[in-house]
């Protein structure tokens, strides 16, 4: 239980790392270059939001996981992916009302 609760947490972490980082690096690289140099809106964040959100998601799973429970790393991350879940599902729905072009 204790090896499968840390690698649950290091994915969570991982995934909604990479899902917070696309969506911070999205709406950055739209609000740094509306008019896109590039001729596509957002391809920064995603090139290098996604990336560095979960190389920075997966360090801070190897950080938290040392004095924590298998059950407080459960804990952890499903919050990580209510998280995560929660900033793809605000960047979809920006894209799906218009509030944003993609």
């Amino acid at each position: 239980m204790a090896v499968a609760s840390a690698v649950f947490l290091l994915v969570a972490l991982f995934l909604s790392g990479g899902t917070v980082g696309l969506t911070v690096g999205v709406v950055l690289d739209q609000a740094l270059s509306p008019a896109t140099h590039h001729g596509f809106p957002g391809l920064g964040g995603l090139l290098v939001g996604t990336p560095v959100g979960a190389l920075l998601g997966a360090g801070t799973a190897l950080f938290l996981m040392r004095g924590r429970t298998p059950s407080q790393r459960l804990r952890l991350a499903l919050l990580a992916l209510t998280v995560g879940t929660a900033c793809a599902l605000g960047l979809w729905g920006s894209v799906l009302l218009g509030l944003m072009d993609w």
